[in-house]
Order: C-alpha cells, then structure tokens, then sequence
C-alpha cells in the first residue's frame, strides 16, 4: 500500500529499498521518521513564522494562518496559547 501511494512522489526514495525485502513496518517507520524528524519539524515552524510574520488580518478568515498556528501546534518548540493570541491581536491594522 506505502508504494502505490508513495512513488512517484518525494517520499519515494525514503522507501523504495524496502519493495524488494517487502519490509512494510520498516518502511512505514523511516517514513514517520523522515517527515516528523526534527529537521523536518524545524521547516514547518520556520515556514509557519514566516506566514504568521507577513499577515495582516483583514476581518476575513485566514486559512493560511490556521494552518500555521496548526504546524506550530506540532512543534516541539511552537508558540504557547497566549503567544498565538498576541501574534494575532498584533496583525490587526
């Protein structure tokens, strides 16, 4: 199942190694690994700052901004509830 979802796509080369051993566990976890390791984490919060820095609300929901307080959620070192809230209130004009 992993390798018809996964080829042709950028996870590909993650587990490729593992169709011929038939290793699907193995494969499963190196994915997980791949994609929540800390480096990968540390892209997400940075892209979500970046986000959060060059929004302005404009009295409509912000799709945008959801996701990136919902990849900070994710991160080991996010943003707190009451920093999501002063980050908010400061991008009212």
């Amino acid at each position: 199942m992993l390798y018809l979802v996964c080829h042709g796509t950028d996870a590909w080369p993650v587990i490729k190694g593992y169709k011929t051993t038939e290793n699907g566990r193995q494969a499963y976890l190196d994915l997980v690994a791949h994609y929540q390791g800390e480096g990968q984490l540390n892209k997400r919060r940075d892209s979500a700052y970046r986000v959060l820095n060059m929004t302005h609300y404009n009295g409509k929901k912000n799709f945008k901004v959801l996701g990136a307080f919902e990849d900070l959620k994710n991160c080991v070192n996010g943003m707190s509830e009451h920093a999501k809230v002063t980050k908010f209130l400061s991008t009212i004009k």
